[in-house]
């Protein structure tokens, strides 16, 4: 008789007691830790979008999806880069750029195609294209988004922008660095023909690729140059201490030339 009875305490405090903890409120950090402490890049993206449309380029929903190329993790900063781009069916695409921190921030910032020669404020350019302005520059978003790193960053770094940089030119874009020693000052000289921006002046071509040529050869000392064979870009990177942000002087490798019509014998 005492054995059920000492059964009966322990089953009805045990009742009660979970009674307590299921009605017990469920904390806040707990609801939502899930979201929380995971990234949102893809968030990121369709803010930027909103805020340029012109990333928006293709004939079909399809085509204008950003899919995740790479992703890129320093480890001295912690800090993700991740490459966004259109499908390959876009010859002349748009990519975007995602930087994610330790604290699960994301800052995306684009990269237009050469058209947008506004953003990239282009080197000994004379043509404009009738394509709508984005009232931004690539050197402006990049130190912007450099400065929100450096203000949120959880690992004091003070090369962060440097580390940042290289890995975002080297290991994400994987461009090729220009030197005067090894013979890729010569990548300077090529012309890429594109056929979806207007056909361009054959001696404005050549003037303007000599001109860039001149002034990359003249700087290279004190700019550190990087050749994108992909986008048709050449980067000139240079740190202005006082500031305390990054100078780009950007120079297009494309010229604008009648698609190539096949030859049918």
């Amino acid at each position: 008789m005492k054995n059920i009875k000492f059964i009966l305490l322990v089953v009805t405090v045990l009742f009660i007691c979970s009674c307590k903890e299921i009605n017990k409120p469920i904390p806040k950090q707990t609801i939502y830790s899930k979201t929380i402490n995971e990234p949102n890049p893809r968030q990121a993206i369709r803010d930027l979008v909103v805020k340029f449309p012109q990333l928006v380029f293709g004939k079909s929903s399809k085509d204008s999806v950003f899919k995740l190329i790479r992703t890129v993790i320093d480890g001295e900063t912690k800090v993700q880069i991740q490459l966004y781009s259109q499908g390959k069916r876009i010859k002349n695409k748009h990519q975007i750029i995602v930087f994610i921190n330790a604290n699960k921030k994301c800052i995306a910032i684009p990269l237009f195609n050469n058209s947008q020669r506004d953003y990239w404020q282009f080197e000994n350019e004379k043509t404009t294209l009738n394509v709508v302005k984005v009232n931004t520059t690539f050197e402006k978003e990049y130190n912007d988004a450099i400065s929100i790193l450096k203000k949120e960053n959880t690992v004091k770094n003070v090369f962060l922008e440097t580390n940042i940089t290289i890995e975002l030119f080297q290991s994400v874009l994987h461009i090729q660095p220009i030197q005067s020693f090894d013979g890729s000052l010569e990548m300077c000289k090529l012309k890429q023909a594109v056929s979806d921006i207007p056909v361009e002046d054959e001696e404005s071509v050549k003037e303007r690729f000599e001109r860039n040529y001149e002034d990359i050869e003249k700087n290279l000392v004190m700019v550190s140059f990087f050749y994108d064979i992909n986008s048709n870009r050449i980067y000139g990177i240079s740190y202005d201490e006082k500031k305390h942000k990054f100078i780009f002087k950007n120079y297009r490798q494309d010229f604008g030339s009648e698609p190539i019509k096949p030859i049918y014998l």
